[in-house]
């Protein structure tokens, strides 16, 4: 399904990403082109498909999905989700 263009752009920032014991994780959404990539720190940058509805995959990996969350137009968080567990985030920029 093709990624749209204001979506891609409105999703790329870094959010903080709560880890289990309170600890946070940068995750960084950038726009290539008509893909958005996603990274956290010191690993390489995992493409995403675009599942529809503000949902992503990664095509090598069924089980991880990241959703992005919006309020108003804007989005404000994320949730990934990855062989049953679940890292919530908001944006930091």
């Amino acid at each position: 399904m093709p990624l749209p263009v204001e979506l891609r752009d409105a999703a790329a920032g870094t959010f903080g990403l709560r880890l289990p014991g309170g600890r946070e994780l940068a995750l960084v959404l950038r726009a290539e082109g008509e893909r958005l990539l996603a990274q956290a720190p010191g690993q390489p940058a995992l493409p995403l498909v675009y599942l529809g509805e503000g949902t992503f995959g990664a095509a090598f990996d069924a089980t991880l999905r990241l959703r992005l969350v919006s309020e108003v137009g804007r989005i404000i968080g994320v949730v990934l989700q990855q062989a049953g567990h679940t890292l919530e985030g908001s944006r930091q920029d």
